[in-house]
């Protein structure tokens, strides 16, 4: 759960001052929502994971696939949610916010197939 939270907060930081000092025409105020809501989503579905690692077996996978499923159920609700609401530079916000996703789904797949992999050793 650490290396999950502190991978997204780094690349949190890093992509903002990326945008803001580099990429000034992708930068939105409201970029630190991006940030914030993937952390809020790391730390629900770390616990969501915790709950099925201890039922073990075939529902670690199931639990798995279904929390992917609530987590790109629930980012495009937070598109959706940004675009009525704030309804402001909404490309780069689903540009950003779609690579965060991307990002989120490759660390988190390794960070889960390498402790798998060392329960197993």
């Amino acid at each position: 759960m650490k290396s999950l939270l502190s991978i997204i907060i780094i690349t949190g930081v890093v992509t903002g001052i990326a945008l803001y000092g580099l990429f000034p025409d992708f930068w939105f105020p409201w970029y630190p929502l991006v940030p914030s809501f993937f952390v809020v989503l790391g730390i629900v579905m770390c616990l969501g994971m915790k709950h099925y690692n201890q039922l073990g077996g075939r529902k670690v996978i199931v639990g798995f696939m279904m929390m992917r499923g609530i987590k790109m159920a629930s980012t495009l609700c937070f598109i959706l949610l940004y675009y009525w609401i704030i309804n402001k530079d909404i490309t780069n916000m689903a540009l950003t916010t779609c690579g965060f996703y991307l990002l989120y789904l490759v660390a988190e797949t390794y960070l889960h197939y390498r402790s798998k992999d060392a329960q197993l050793s």
